[in-house]
């Protein structure tokens, strides 16, 4: 085995995502891409704070999934089938626009077959 290896598999992380993010939400910082699996940490409380934030993480930590496939929430405006390619923009939005975001996934179930109102589909983290 190599000596240096750190982490067999580095599917979930403990990163800096600013404070009182919660859980569930989709996540990017460079070009890592991923879910929010517990909420950030609170500006003065590195504890629950009675908004299910923070799970013990230090003020804006949480813990962060790389991989999976996760149902969430998508903009009005396009339809989102699966096999479409999701970006995610700066602002952590979800996106079908490709120009100035990130990858961020791609449908895989329960697709959104009309452009009107929001509504929810399961994408691939990473795909």
């Amino acid at each position: 085995m190599a000596t240096n290896q750190k982490f067999k598999a580095d599917d979930y992380i403990s990163v800096n995502v600013g404070l009182e993010r919660s859980s569930g939400e989709p996540f990017v910082k460079g070009a890592l891409v991923g879910v929010l699996t517990t909420g950030s940490g609170s500006a003065t409380t590195p504890v629950p704070d009675g908004k299910r934030l923070g799970v013990g993480n230090e003020p804006g930590w949480a813990s962060v999934a790389l991989t999976g496939g996760y149902r969430l929430p998508v903009p009005a405006g396009d339809t989102w089938l699966v096999g479409d390619i999701v970006y995610i923009t700066a602002g952590q939005a979800l996106t079908k626009t490709a120009s100035g975001n990130t990858r961020f996934g791609v449908v895989t179930h329960e697709p959104k077959t009309s452009n009107v109102g929001t509504g929810f589909v399961v994408i691939k983290i990473g795909a």
